[in-house]
Formats: structure tokens, C-alpha cells, sequence
């Protein structure tokens, strides 16, 4: 029983680290942080349901059993939209369904069990807890099995780094227990209807692989997270193509835009772009009479996605749209609209500004490479004859060639 509570204080200290590097890196998913929260709940509540067991209070280790699995039902749960948040910007609604109903099943056949079987056992007491228990296994197998090796094989495939190969591992040895478990459950579940068709070679040959295959989870599962520990960065890898990101005026004007490298690159000329994110706003304002912001513009290989406030908004062109890549977008936005409160006024950075919304940049998307600096020719070519028509030099220099034009004509 110490060793159950030992390995507990090991993996609190792991959980911790996480947490805390997550916070102050300000690298986080919140679907991930919650994920990993409850299982270290439901850890604690199954750690004192086995000494309970050992002490034969069975109702009391059936309710510590309910609630262990209530734990982990919120942990799968939040653990599959974190999954899919690194490909998607929201689950497809036939996999939320099936996911539900599974998690449906392992709450309340649990909590039925506990309700109006208290003196039973929960390895094979009752139907409902068998029902809950396969369920429990069939869930695992989909989340870290179905949903997590092949959304990181996915994510492998395009950026070819061995860092993914590593969360690949991870999610097969999660997976494996699961699947093993549930010949067993089915097993059990079988033998409420027909005893004598019940293999016990089977079954207890199949005890010490599932054993093994269970610590070999609990190995997957620490080392998931210390990968997440020693990477933070990783949790915001975005596995599709972005293009380009750029700050605007709601009236057209460009504050900032910066090409991204990218498999496949796809140009628009700058004037373009801000007249149409203008156009947009607009027609949805004015014509459609919306009273809220455009959120995303799409097809199926190419994405828009904006995050506007008052007279700011962010734009990113992606090849596929992510939860993840929104989360990161909204952290940048909050970051520069508090740097630069007043930017719309001005509708250009000066030299400083425009190192520091770089820097904001890398914080936000630390994968992300710069195709073309700021600091570029063309943007020289301008500057110069900025200053040359002023007069004299000046530090504040327009971040696109066609910048300087707006802001003159906004002044005759």
C-alpha cells in the first residue's frame, strides 16, 4: 500500500512542475491542464479505495470507486478535446457524441453500483458496474488509441521531428492496458448470462499481461507529461501550415504583417489584404446589420482567422484551422493590445515597437520562422523616404511600404 502512496508523491511532484512551468512559461492548454488535474484526482480516490479494500469496507470502497471513475471520466473527456485541439478548431459532432455516450455509460453504471449494490464487489459485482467498467476500457482505447496515436503520427508527418515519435509511444502504452482489459471485462460482462462459457485459463493468463500492460500505461502517462515538462513549448506545435499573420485597423490600415515559412506558400499583396479584411467588417456591420466580430473565413485547404477588439484585430491565414492556433492567436492579441493600447492611433510602430511585437511573436507561436523581416530591403527603401520627406530622421518607421501613403493622406 506505501508504494501506491510513494509513486502518488512521485507523480504529485512531476504534476506540479507541470503546472507551474505551464503558468510561468505561459504555454498552456486549458483542456490539457484540467485533463491531467482530474487524473491525479482520480489517483488519489483509487489509492484510498485500495486501503479501504484492504480494510473490507466495501461500501465505502465502492463510493471511492464511483468517485475514482468520475474523476477519470472528466479526465478522458478533457484529454480528447485537448487531442483534438491540436488538429481541429472543434470536435466533429459523431466522435463528441460516441465519446459522451461512453462516458455516460462509466457514470452512471458506476454510480448505480454504488447506489444499489453497496455490499458487492466492483470487479464483478453487478451489470452496470461490468457495463461501466468495459466502457471505462473501451474509452481509453479510443482517446489515447483512435484519437491520440494518430493525431501525433499526423503531427509527425508534417514537421518529421523525433520529439512527436516520442508522444507516439506514449499513447500506445496508455492504450495498451485498455485494450487488453476489455477481453477481460467482456469476460466478466458474459458471465452474468452464461457462467459455464467462462474460460479461466484464459482469463488468468490474461492477469499478468494486463498487470504489466498497466504499469507500462502509468510509465506512458509520466513520461507524457515530462515531455510536456522538459518542452512546454510543444503544447502549442501547430502541425498545418500558416502563412502569414497580421495586425490591422478595422478601417484597413496595416500595423503589421510578417510572412511565415511554409511548406507551401501562398502571397498576397499587402495593399489587397487590408483593403479586404476592411470590406469584410464592413458588409458583415453594415449590410448583415451583425453586432459581433467575423471569426473565421474557410475552405477546405485554406483558412482565415480573426480576432478583433474596438478598432484592432489579428488576422492569421492557416491551412487548417486549430483550437490551439485561436488560444495563441487570443494570447497575442491580449499581449499587444496591452503593450500598445493606443496603436490605432498612431496606425504604425516605431523601430522598438516592431522588435517587440517580434519577440511577442515567438512568445505566442515559438515554432513559427519569419520568411521575410521587417527589416528588409523594401521596408528600408520606405523609411528612407519617410525621413527624406520629413526632413529629418525618424525613428518611427512604417511597417509596410504602403503605410506611409495612408497616414499622409489621412493628414492633408
Amino acid at each position: 500500500m506505501w508504494l501506491n502512496w510513494i509513486g502518488t508523491i512521485v507523480i504529485a511532484i512531476i504534476l506540479s512542475n507541470f503546472f507551474t512551468t505551464s503558468i510561468k512559461k505561459k504555454y498552456y492548454n486549458p483542456f490539457l491542464l484540467v485533463s491531467v488535474f482530474f487524473s491525479f484526482i482520480g489517483i488519489i480516490f483509487e489509492n484510498i479505495m485500495y486501503h479501504l479494500e484492504e480494510n473490507g469496507i466495501q461500501s465505502m470502497v465502492n463510493l471511492f470507486y464511483a468517485l475514482h471513475i468520475t474523476s477519470f471520466c472528466i479526465y478522458f473527456f478533457y484529454m480528447y478535446l485537448f487531442l483534438n485541439s491540436l488538429i481541429h478548431s472543434r470536435p466533429s459532432v459523431p466522435s463528441l457524441v460516441f465519446i459522451s455516450g461512453l462516458i455516460a455509460i462509466i457514470f452512471i453504471g458506476s454510480w448505480v453500483h454504488y447506489l444499489y449494490y453497496p455490499e458487492l464487489s466492483y470487479d464483478d459485482g453487478s451489470i452496470p458496474v461490468a457495463l461501466a467498467r468495459l466502457a471505462f476500457d473501451l474509452t481509453g482505447v479510443y482517446v489515447f488509441g483512435v484519437q491520440g496515436m494518430v493525431i501525433y503520427f499526423r503531427i509527425y508527418q508534417k514537421v518529421k521531428e523525433k520529439f512527436a515519435l516520442l508522444f507516439i509511444f506514449t499513447q500506445f502504452s496508455m492504450m495498451s492496458g485498455y485494450f487488453f482489459r476489455i477481453f477481460r471485462e467482456i469476460n466478466n460482462l458474459a458471465s452474468f448470462y452464461n457462467p459455464t462459457q467462462i474460460n479461466p485459463v484464459f482469463i488468468n493468463g490474461l492477469s499478468p499481461i494486463i498487470i504489466f500492460l498497466n504499469i507500462f500505461g502509468m510509465i506512458g502517462a509520466m513520461v507524457y507529461i515530462v515531455l510536456y515538462s522538459i518542452n512546454i513549448k510543444y503544447i502549442v506545435r501547430l502541425p498545418a501550415d500558416i502563412y502569414f499573420l497580421g495586425i490591422y485597423t478595422i478601417s484597413g490600415l496595416q500595423i503589421y504583417k510578417v510572412n511565415l515559412k511554409a511548406s507551401k506558400q501562398r502571397y498576397v499583396e499587402d495593399r489587397l489584404l487590408s483593403g479586404i479584411f476592411s470590406a469584410f467588417y464592413s458588409i458583415f456591420k453594415t449590410l448583415f446589420q451583425s453586432h459581433h466580430p467575423i471569426e473565421i473565413i474557410r475552405s477546405q485547404d485554406f483558412s482565415l482567422l480573426f480576432i478583433a477588439q474596438e478598432k484592432i484585430m489579428v488576422v492569421a491565414a492557416t491551412e487548417q484551422p486549430t483550437y490551439t492556433l485561436e488560444h495563441a492567436m487570443r494570447q497575442f492579441f491580449k499581449q499587444f493590445t496591452e503593450e500598445f493600447p493606443r496603436i490605432y492611433e498612431k496606425n504604425f510602430l516605431n523601430l522598438d515597437g516592431i522588435e517587440r511585437v517580434e519577440q511577442i511573436l515567438h512568445e505566442r507561436f515559438p515554432f513559427l520562422e519569419i520568411e521575410k523581416s521587417p527589416f528588409d530591403s523594401a521596408y528600408s527603401t520606405q523609411a528612407e523616404l519617410s525621413t527624406e520627406q520629413n526632413g529629418k530622421k525618424d525613428s518611427q518607421i512604417p511597417v509596410t511600404p504602403d503605410l506611409v501613403e495612408d497616414v499622409q493622406n489621412l493628414s492633408k
